[in-house]
């Protein structure tokens, strides 16, 4: 009884969302319960074939894959700005950072309303993207009505909208 010899087609170290074909069994059994002649591993793990017939079983060598998790990209910061002025956008949960505006740095100043992008890198390679819209608020109209011209003696009613947060005279 001889054992099948397998062999990865591709490096054992990878991403998640990455993969690595094992191939080379003859006959025998993965420890997956495959029976194929080669498999595709997707996750961490030891990987081999066991060889059976009549006088016992025969165990090939074995390969070890190792699936790193990708990092947790989060941007933190105001998802608003005023009229004229700007707002900081952070990233976190990286080594390595690049934004849709060609920055590398873990945080951006923006003043422009759009949906800001970055990609954040690990010690291990591995990228993972996340994103945040940012909006441009228009300052407030002011609108005032009454008689903004009375007559010596009279009194009038000046009114603002009623829906402003706050006012000041």
């Amino acid at each position: 009884l001889s054992s099948s010899e397998i062999i990865a087609e591709g490096v054992t170290t990878f991403c998640v969302g990455g993969y690595v074909v094992l191939s080379g069994n003859k006959g025998g059994k993965w420890n997956t319960g495959e029976e194929t002649t080669s498999i595709s591993v997707k996750s961490s793990g030891m990987y081999y074939v066991i060889n059976t017939n009549e006088c016992g079983n025969v165990i090939s060598n074995s390969i070890i894959v190792n699936v790193n998790p990708l990092p947790l990209c989060r941007i933190d910061g105001k998802d608003t700005f005023c009229e004229g002025q700007s707002t900081q956008l952070c990233a976190t949960g990286g080594m390595g950072y690049f934004w849709n505006t060609e920055e590398t740095s873990p945080c951006i100043e923006v003043n422009k309303e759009s949906t800001y992008f970055i990609s954040v890198s690990d010690s291990n390679g591995c990228i993972s993207t996340c994103s945040k819209k940012v909006s441009e608020m228009l300052s407030p109209s002011c609108l005032i009505t009454g008689d903004l011209n009375p007559k010596a003696g009279k009194i009038t009613a000046l009114c603002v909208r009623a829906e402003m947060a706050s006012y000041l005279w």
